[in-house]
């Protein structure tokens, strides 16, 4: 059954109190950057599980409303794991916090997965566009992560 909306879009994107939090005067304290590591990675986790749900029910059939549903949907993954590392980062996070982040690093394989998976579909379905706005948020995504943690492992 399709919908117009993606599998997550039920969660609370970016602009959560997570991202308040970063905003505000004063640098939020470690128990609030702790509790927003903890926020971002359940909402990864169950993006991830929403992300190889999608990709195994497109499989056989892709249409132009599952491609955006997918788009959307990998664009969320990437920016929660941008926001992950922001937090993570920020200045009045402890050192343990930061190191915290390797439990979660991110893999090579969810940074492309998107592209490789959609590289099929484009062969057979021409949906060029699909896989070039996929690869757009993937350099969007690393750009910032760069800029934010130049020492982040992206393995």
């Amino acid at each position: 059954m399709e919908t117009n909306q993606p599998p997550s879009a039920g969660l609370p994107l970016p602009k959560t109190a997570i991202e308040k939090c970063l905003q505000e005067v004063f640098p939020p304290s470690s128990s609030q950057l702790t509790n927003g590591i903890s926020e971002i990675y359940y909402i990864l986790l169950v993006l991830e599980k929403d992300w190889i749900r999608i990709c195994e029910e497109i499989e056989p059939v892709f249409t132009d409303k599952k491609g955006e549903a997918t788009v959307l949907l990998h664009k969320a993954l990437l920016s929660y794991y941008v926001l992950f590392y922001r937090v993570s980062y920020h200045t009045s996070a402890r050192s343990d916090l930061r190191q915290s982040i390797n439990k979660y690093k991110i893999t090579k394989q969810m940074w492309f997965h998107a592209a490789r998976r959609l590289t099929k579909w484009v062969e057979i379905q021409h949906s060029s566009l699909f896989l070039l706005r996929l690869i757009d948020h993937c350099c969007d995504a690393y750009e910032s992560l760069i800029e934010i943690a130049p020492d982040a492992k992206v393995t």
